[in-house]
Formats: C-alpha cells, structure tokens, sequence
C-alpha cells in the first residue's frame, strides 16, 4: 500500500500550509483576510495601492503577521518604472489558488468585487483620459500602469468564468 507523500508530491507542502493557516487563524482572523485577498490578485499590489483596497492602513500590522508566518512575500519594485522604489506585496505563486479556496462563495464575491472595483478605477482613469494631446506623458504613464495591473485584472476575468463554471450564470452572483 502506498503512502500518502508516494500519492501527492505537494502533501508535506500543503500539511505545512494548513498548519500555518490553522495557526494563524487563531492569532489573528484579520489577517488570513489580507492572505485571502493577496491571494486574488496574482500579479501583486503595491503599499498604496492596498491601502486603497483594504479602506486603511490597518493591512500593514496584518501584513507583518504574514511576513512573520512566511505567508506574504514584499519586494521592492524594480522593473516598472511608473512604480519604482515602492514595496509590492504578493503570494508565493502556489499560495494564491489555496488562498481563494479559503473563501466561500459570499466572501469570494465580496474579495472580487473589492479587486474589481479597484481595478475599474484604474481602467476608467485610462479610457477617459484617452485622445487628449496634452495629456500625453499622463496616458503614457497609465498605459505602463495597466501593464502592472494586467495580471490582476485577467485575474478577476478567469475568477467570473470559474465562477460561473461552478455555479452557473454569473450575472447576479460575481460579476
């Protein structure tokens, strides 16, 4: 009979971050919410942009908890060059789907919508201040903006389809 590691190479991978998760639970719910939300946007989000999605500041003493735990991965931008010099905030890649299982559908719709929302408002700045000339250097920066984002934002289209995949018609439940 085989055992369960000869089954599943990720089984001490995924014991451990049930472990780490079960832990953390217990000493700060809050701050699986920021893991669970880190986890729908796969493309990472820099410190003030967070702060826009979280409504405040209070992510940043969640975030040290995460760190603490090795569930929250910051570097320092370096290759966009509209964001150098800002600390992103991501999930190690693996992390990201396990962090979305965590949600039921009603906080999973409510964490979409929070990225969605987001992300609309930096897609709505783009599109209205498209075809003016002098503005010029203004949509160059936020074309390289929407490169930043384009992770996340196909993140959340992927989300829609998954979602209406497993529950059906998505008009009234993500989208």
């Amino acid at each position: 009979m085989q055992n369960l590691h000869e089954l599943n190479p990720n089984f001490s991978l995924k014991v451990s971050l049930d472990t780490s998760i079960a832990h953390m639970k217990r000493e700060n719910e809050k701050a699986i919410e920021l893991f669970c939300l880190l986890g729908l946007l796969p493309g990472g989000i820099t410190e003030n942009d967070l702060t826009v999605v979280w409504g405040n500041e209070e992510w940043v003493v969640l975030s040290e908890h995460l760190r603490n735990a090795s569930l929250l991965v910051e570097k320092i931008e370096t290759q966009n060059i509209i964001s150098i010099g800002q600390r992103k905030y991501s999930l190690l890649p693996f992390m990201n789907k396990y962090a979305e299982a965590l949600l039921n559908s009603f906080e999973l719709k409510r964490e979409h919508e929070r990225c969605v929302s987001f992300l609309f408002s930096i897609l709505k700045r783009l599109f209205n201040d498209s075809g003016v000339e002098e503005k010029r250097q203004e949509q160059d920066r936020l074309r390289m903006l929407l490169l930043d984002y384009e992770t996340n934002i196909w993140s959340c289209i992927y989300r829609v389809c998954d979602f209406n995949k497993k529950y059906g018609n998505v008009d009234s439940k993500i989208a």
